[in-house]
């Protein structure tokens, strides 16, 4: 039997499963007294005595909290077993040992296309179970708002952020469902050698200085991938790694920048009286004379291409083909190209550092909003982006005092530019906030960039409506939260009648952010420790981190940040 013939039997299964669940439900639904063999007065006093229990609110409270936690800890168990033995398959098979920071060995484009066409092979059973749990829910909670008291009023309204949330959560189940073996596959073989050896590629990262050993890490990743990948492949184009500062940090570390000089990158220093058109400072600043350099320089044209690093952005060996493969077989209309990011560089299991794995997932949904012409998209890239250098400098970076330059500079690209074909292959890895403050500030910045995207007058109404409501949809984060754990406490009935259907499909959906998210980080990050134990002490750091970053957003709306704060990526 093929895979297509097996994922289709097995979606079958599964619907077929689902389907009989919904019938029982609903003929216990109808008449249960009858369904399990009891008379009338045995049913009377168990409604009476589940009336007594349902009543009581200490005794909801324990039993919701219990069966949540149990959900979870099923979950991410059965989720972690899958993956451990999808691991140890593939590490016995091709003799790799455990990953750490440490060793890069897993930063493959073996492992990338593994994790990938997992990811994708359960995108059948997805559907069916989105679509079963959403049914299911439709069925068992069909019930009106019950609203007695201004505490069930204020309770229920709390629950209209589900709504408020629907579409982003639509946009992350369509980013899986439109996945295809053809957009992400990674084949060094299929890479043309010729149309490569063409092609310039300057990989881009601006720093502060505040991270210096990170950005010596990252800016070795590129060199060193670069050269294995020509070794092993011999697959080449000129290739290069600038590091771009400032004058006064680089007075202040030249022996550093000079180590790092040494091993292959060109350090470019952003004079202290330089300054642009529009003021603008910052990292835009720093990408805006380096734009202005290249084209000094004669390196702005069509055959030279610029990948955008971070300071904490480290790439492998699927990174370097992924960027081959996309500038060797650019057609005109490929204008840019963005791909996921992993955060298994300083990862434990914390709170802070555990939730940042369901950024990769939700990064599914950013890849599929770039093919709408940014029309769906609220958020952008500032690393992992492939840009045409004359597409770049074309647009540039002198955007004024912004907080959210990636995001500008994207919806500046689609309003100009038609582009076509935006997915890059391959991961990035980068390193999580480590503590709670630094996530705060550095939502803060986003939330901050976001809102001066609604207002800015050179961006199109659409683009900044679109802006608008991810920053309400952010908003909705936490009272959605709340909603949820509260309900469970006091249950207040349906949002409105048979709204129960969004309830599955919320819950649904924000499980498999989560487990999604850890899945394609999984085979890059180490659990301390084995067993069941570890793996719930995941859980429930996830669970808190998703918490604070609910919180975050609320945050910014009443704290006022300095300048623009670099986090720590460093211990």
């Amino acid at each position: 039997m093929n895979l297509f013939s097996k994922t289709l039997a097995r979606g079958l299964a599964r619907g077929v499963f689902w389907f009989s669940l919904i019938i029982a439900v609903l003929l216990v639904q109808t008449n249960w007294s009858y369904f399990l063999g009891v008379g009338p007065e045995i049913a009377a006093k168990l409604d009476a005595l589940i009336y007594m229990l349902s009543s009581n609110q200490f005794f909801m409270s324990i039993l919701g909290i219990n069966f949540m936690l149990t959900l979870v800890a099923i979950g991410f168990y059965s989720t972690n077993n899958r993956l451990v033995r999808l691991q140890n398959n593939y590490l016995e098979i091709n003799g790799y040992t455990s990953c750490s920071e440490k060793s890069l060995n897993n930063f493959t484009y073996e492992n990338y296309n593994d994790a990938l066409i997992g990811l994708a092979s359960t995108r059948a059973k997805h559907a069916v179970d989105l679509l079963g749990i959403a049914a299911l829910t439709f069925i068992a909670i069909p019930a009106a708002p019950a609203i007695f008291s201004t505490y069930e009023l204020a309770l229920h309204g709390l629950k209209v952020s589900w709504v408020v949330s629907l579409p982003h959560l639509v946009l992350q189940n369509v980013g899986l469902l439109s996945m295809s073996k053809k957009d992400f596959n990674i084949t060094p073989s299929e890479i043309s050698k010729e149309n490569l050896a063409q092609k310039s590629v300057i990989f881009v990262l601006p720093t502060s200085g505040k991270n210096i050993d990170t950005v010596k890490q990252s800016a070795n990743s590129v060199l060193n991938w670069a050269q294995l990948v020509k070794n092993m492949y011999g697959l080449a184009c000129h290739l290069e790694q600038w590091v771009v500062c400032e004058e006064k940090d680089h007075l202040q570390q030249t022996d550093r920048y000079k180590q790092i000089e040494s091993h292959g990158s060109r350090i470019i220093v952003v004079p202290a009286n330089y300054s642009t058109s529009n003021n603008t400072p910052y990292k835009a600043r720093a990408l805006q004379y380096t734009l202005e350099l290249m084209k000094n320089e004669g390196l702005v044209g069509s055959s030279t291409w610029i990948y955008h690093q971070d300071d904490e952005t480290m790439v492998g060996e699927d990174t370097i083909l992924g960027v081959m493969d996309y500038v060797s077989a650019a057609r005109p209309d490929n204008l840019y190209a963005v791909g996921i990011i992993l955060y298994p560089n300083s990862w434990k299991g914390t709170p802070v550092r555990a939730q940042e794995c369901s950024r990769s997932y939700d990064d599914l949904r950013l890849i599929y909003t770039t093919k709408t012409r940014g029309l769906l998209a609220f958020g952008h890239h500032g690393s992992h982006l492939l840009v045409r250098s004359d597409v770049e400098y074309g647009i540039g970076w002198d955007f004024g005092n912004v907080k959210a330059e990636d995001w500008i500079f994207g919806l500046m690209l689609w309003q100009k530019h038609r582009p076509n074909g935006s997915v890059l292959k391959g991961f990035a890895y980068e390193k999580p906030p480590f503590t709670a403050s630094d996530l705060l500030k550095q939502r803060r910045r986003w939330l901050v960039g976001a809102g001066q995207v609604v207002f800015r007058k050179d961006i199109k109404l659409r683009y900044r409506l679109t802006a608008l409501y991810g920053i309400l949809s952010w908003l909705s984060a936490l009272p959605s939260l709340l909603a949820f754990t509260l309900s469970i406490a006091h249950p207040t009935g349906g949002l409105f009648q048979w709204s129960g259907f969004i309830t599955g499909f919320t819950w649904f959906s924000m499980y498999k952010y989560v487990s999604n998210g850890y899945s394609l980080n999984r085979r890059y990050i180490e659990l301390e420790g084995g067993g069941f134990g570890p793996r719930l002490h995941l859980a429930a750091s996830i669970a808190v981190g998703l918490f604070l970053d609910s919180l975050s957003p609320w945050y910014a709306l009443f704290s006022r940040s300095k300048g623009f704060e670099v986090i720590k990526k460093e211990e």
